[in-house]
């Protein structure tokens, strides 16, 4: 698999356009309904090999939790749903042109979990989502299917496998996945989830902060002068992140989230509606700053 089909599948795995940072599987915790709001930002970039044109972005992120896992049991299954919704500016100048400078994702992620012997969970996901300019009329509809199984579970290791299974967005439309989070000591937690790398030492017990590896962007469905085609944005971004919980004792969790970092690479591309496999326009873009703050919330 080519190294931007990768990528493009870690996003996806992260059930893109999720409003928090952390992109999964809406797997709540027990009792709790997770929702998020962020802004993130790409500063301007400029085109590699000398080309007179630049790229940036703002993304707005909203999850709304839809369903309440305490009382959406039946028998060993458990039942969560959000609506996740971002909404994404872009500032494209020279070579790049769109018809249309706002693109939208709406994603409904419905999943089914049911917790299994010595800790294991099994989740089942099914997520409708629509990625447009509103202008390519049904091409930005897709349906993703995933089966996540979470292998072993302690105190210091947890780590899950799954395949996601998507024709409309995934090159070969199938794809396996796995995570893991590691405590090696009291203060440091070690995740890979998804499209991202993060290293958190927890310096008091409201506050963390650590480096950082990530992939970030999205796909939407754009109108443009070729017809209907699929616009994709991939950034790899190195930097720090930081989270504090500012929710008072006893009361709902309220923490605030923060990623400051360098895009080390970005490549936007218009392929044609056909998972991306025949690319008819590629622009290739030098390192920029990102920013995003975000806020995270449990009922």
């Amino acid at each position: 698999m080519k190294m931007k089909h990768i990528l493009s599948f870690c996003m996806l795995v992260g059930a893109a356009g999720s409003a928090s940072a952390d992109w999964t599987y809406h797997l709540p915790e027990t009792g709790l309904m997770p929702g998020a709001a962020s802004v993130t930002v790409w500063s301007d970039m400029s085109e590699r090999h000398g080309k007179a044109s630049s790229l940036g972005m703002q993304q707005y992120d909203l999850s709304i939790p839809l369903s309440d896992p305490r009382r959406t049991q039946f028998g060993p299954w458990a039942f969560n749903a959000s609506l996740d919704m971002e909404i994404t500016a872009l500032h494209a100048s020279g070579s790049l042109q769109l018809r249309k400078d706002e693109l939208y994702n709406f994603n409904l992620p419905l999943t089914l979990i049911r917790k299994l012997e010595n800790g294991r969970r099994l989740a089942l996901t099914l997520m409708p989502s629509v990625s447009t300019d509103f202008s390519s009329g049904w091409n930005g509809v897709a349906l993703a299917g995933a089966a996540d199984y979470q292998l072993y579970t302690s105190d210091t290791l947890t780590y899950s496998v799954g395949v996601i299974v998507m024709p409309q967005r995934l090159y070969y439309g199938v794809a396996p996945f796995f995570s893991v989070e590691w405590k090696p000591t009291h203060d440091w937690t070690v995740k890979l989830k998804g499209y991202r790398l993060e290293a958190m030492h927890a310096f008091t017990p409201r506050f963390s902060a650590g480096p950082v590896l990530m992939g970030a962007g999205n796909s939407w469905a754009v109108q443009t002068e070729r017809g209907n085609q699929l616009f994709t944005v991939r950034s790899l971004v190195a930097g720090v992140t930081g989270e504090y919980d500012f929710s008072a004792p006893g009361q709902r969790k309220r923490i605030i989230k923060a990623t400051i970092g360098s895009i080390l690479t970005t490549t936007a591309e218009l392929n044609r509606m056909d998972s991306g496999k025949h690319t008819t326009e590629a622009h290739h873009y030098h390192p920029g700053l990102y920013v995003s703050v975000g806020v995270d919330c449990r009922f």
